[in-house]
């Protein structure tokens, strides 16, 4: 069964590392748009693929990930 996670408790449980208050979401979508985006991507690529998986799994799939980027030349 699904259930909405409110802001304060996604914080709580370590869903989010911050909530940002209304008229602030732009100033901070553009600080995580500001980031690299292959980073981005597979770290997304990452979380998506552990669902099903234990945490060593996870670990190893986040580690391969990570690779891959690390070995773009635009990551140099």
């Amino acid at each position: 069964m699904r259930r909405p996670v409110g802001a304060a408790e996604a914080l709580q449980f370590g869903l989010v590392n911050r909530v940002v208050s209304r008229g602030r979401v732009r100033e901070a979508g553009q600080q995580i748009a500001a980031l690299p985006q292959a980073c981005l991507r597979s770290d997304r690529m990452s979380a998506l693929e552990s669902v099903w998986m234990d945490d060593l799994e996870a670990m190893a799939g986040e580690f391969r990930h990570g690779l891959v980027i690390l070995g773009r030349s635009e990551m140099s």
